[in-house]
């Protein structure tokens, strides 16, 4: 082992450095990258055995030369500002001793006199003036309004997007943090400051929920407008009670799913068309009771837009699943209850209605309920 050797204290175990030579011990104590608590080992100096950098000599002595080297530099960079600061006091007191000659000298005037060229010369008084340069500082602020902002934008518009599908609330809140991240791009661009980054991550979030927003309303009123359908009177009344009777319903079953957050309904129906129109569109009144209650669980009107229409003389089964929208997608399942369906109106091939019936008043809905109890006793 030749040289020095230290120790660096490292996160999982100490780590030994070297070998130094004396110029670079002396170099690493001067620059304090060796502290008094330093541990080290040479052959000669400390005999091969590790010990504190404060227990040699050689860094004492370096240590005290530095130091004087130290103080050395603080003074002469003393006695140089010292030397400054007087050489600037000297020509501010020559500036002053000049301005107040040249003030004696303009409220004093003396007699013109006539000298040689060679006293003119010498009697010539130079007045020299100092002015000081302006120093022009920038001070680069951050826009801090535009920082936050960008952040009111972003946290608001996720916040609007979880909840777009609320018709009222969420075109609130999108509309509002699309407005925040605009102002604060126009901001950071304006000022040439910060916040630009959450700005318009702000108004892309935003605005992602304001579409998502808007197709979700779409979609509802479409689901709505096309549970309530458009009014249309019947041809003729008397051809709609023939055709009413050729259209027959021959059964009608409810099914419900089970499990899941909202399982699916489904109404089957095995329906036959004795009539001689072909049939596009129907709707039904559904009437979902136990027999022998007085009260049915549920009653409510359903569409249908038959694929390819049903021709006369044919017969289908369809499966209708109504969405958890519309009033037949929510009802629930009950023990020993039927559905019962009846036609409430049909559409021919152009989307004309051919029959339509006025829709069940309460007197019929009783009469059917008085029927259905019979039938079960």
């Amino acid at each position: 082992m030749s040289g020095w050797y230290y120790q660096k204290t490292g996160m999982i175990s100490d780590e030994t450095i070297g070998p130094l030579s004396d110029a670079e011990f002396l170099e690493m104590v001067g620059s304090g990258k060796l502290s008094p608590d330093t541990k080290l080992v040479h052959p000669s100096h400390t005999s091969g055995k590790w010990v504190l950098a404060k227990q040699i000599p050689a860094f004492h002595q370096r240590l005290k030369q530095v130091e004087a080297e130290r103080t050395q530099q603080q003074e002469q960079k003393k006695a140089a500002r010292e030397a400054a600061k007087q050489a600037q006091h000297a020509e501010k007191e020559a500036l002053r001793a000049e301005k107040r000659a040249l003030r004696e000298v303009r409220a004093h005037p003396a007699p013109v006199q006539v000298l040689p060229a060679e006293l003119q010369q010498l009697s010539e008084t130079t007045v020299r003036v100092i002015t000081p340069q302006p120093v022009q500082v920038t001070v680069e602020q951050s826009s801090r309004a535009a920082h936050s902002l960008g952040i009111a934008s972003l946290v608001l518009g996720i916040f609007s997007f979880c909840v777009c599908w609320m018709p009222l609330i969420a075109p609130f809140l999108s509309g509002t943090a699309l407005l925040l991240g605009v102002t604060g791009i126009v901001i950071a661009v304006v000022r040439k400051g910060s916040g630009l980054g959450f700005s318009i991550a702000g108004v892309a979030v935003s605005a992602a929920s304001v579409c998502v927003g808007l197709l979700f309303t779409y979609s509802i009123a479409s689901t709505v407008a096309s549970v309530a359908g458009p009014e249309r009177e019947p041809r003729d009344v008397a051809q709609s009670r023939v055709l009413h009777k050729g259209f027959r319903v021959i059964e009608a079953r409810l099914y419900v799913g089970e499990g899941g957050f909202m399982p699916q309904r489904r109404i089957v129906m095995d329906v036959g068309n004795e009539t001689d129109h072909v049939i596009s569109h129907a709707r039904f009144h559904g009437i979902y009771a136990t027999p022998g209650r007085t009260l049915p669980w549920y009653e409510g009107e359903f569409d249908y837009e038959i694929p390819g229409g049903l021709e006369p003389e044919e017969t289908a089964t369809w499966v209708i699943s109504p969405n958890y929208l519309e009033s037949w997608g929510v009802v629930e399942k009950r023990e020993g209850a039927k559905l019962f369906v009846e036609v409430v109106q049909l559409d021919g091939a152009d989307g004309e209605p051919l029959a339509a019936r006025d829709p069940f008043t309460k007197q019929e809905q009783i009469e059917f309920m008085e029927r259905l109890k019979k039938s079960a006793d």
